[in-house]
């Protein structure tokens, strides 16, 4: 007689999900952050919304315009994609830097002007091909949105470069995190059982964190 087979063996459900929790973003952070962006977009904002109130443009479509970047630059700030990366030290460096540098150039008079004339020479140009040329409300809040996002473009641009600057030429932290063995990720007070946030990829281990661990950003 042949030995019955053994009975298959049922296989344990995992305890925690693969899925990573979302960031939460309390109301205390949207406000902080709407604050920011507030302080950030007026002082930007400052050299062209003067010469343009003194060419006779509309203030009310300014000031409008400048409160649709302030209300949209905070939305994108608040969601759980920003404040991952947010967490990577190269990346808050780099947008501190771009925002810093942007402020620290529209309070710089004259040079603020000089810095804002181009773009809003552009701006100009754009705005009277797509038909507006008086000076009114909706001509306003055109020539801000555009300005703005022209402005933003240039800021952004920038931004790489001193990301591109800092990946090369500043060597990892040393820290106290776990980094993910793909990506380098951070993955302290991460789930354990859970997958990388920025590469899908598996926890180092789920080993307690090395004092000399390097973490990239």
């Amino acid at each position: 007689m042949t030995a019955p087979a053994p009975a298959p063996r049922s296989v344990p459900e995992p305890e925690h999900d693969d899925v990573v929790p979302e960031p939460s973003i309390g109301p205390v952070t949207v406000l902080r952050r709407l604050a920011i962006w507030t302080v950030t977009c007026t002082v930007s904002a400052g050299p062209g919304f003067a010469i343009a109130l003194s060419e006779g443009f509309d203030p009310a479509g300014m000031l409008v315009g400048i409160g649709l970047f302030i209300v949209g630059l905070t939305a994108i700030s608040c969601t759980s994609a920003f404040e991952r990366r947010l967490r990577r030290p190269f990346v808050r460096a780099t947008l501190y830097t771009g925002y810093g540098v942007r402020m620290a150039l529209s309070m710089a008079f004259p040079l603020a002007i000089f810095v804002d004339i181009w773009p809003g020479i552009v701006t100009m140009a754009v705005a009277e091909q797509m038909g507006f040329r008086q000076q009114g409300f909706a001509s306003a809040l055109v020539h801000t949105v555009i300005q703005g996002a022209l402005m933003n473009f240039i800021v952004g641009a920038f931004m790489v470069v001193v990301y591109l600057g800092l990946r090369q030429f500043v060597p990892p932290r040393r820290t106290r995190g776990i980094p993910c063995p793909t990506c380098g990720y951070d993955r302290r007070g991460s789930d354990p059982s859970s997958a990388c946030p920025e590469c899908g990829g598996p926890h180092p281990a789920s080993a307690p964190a090395s004092p000399g661990a390097i973490v990239f950003d």
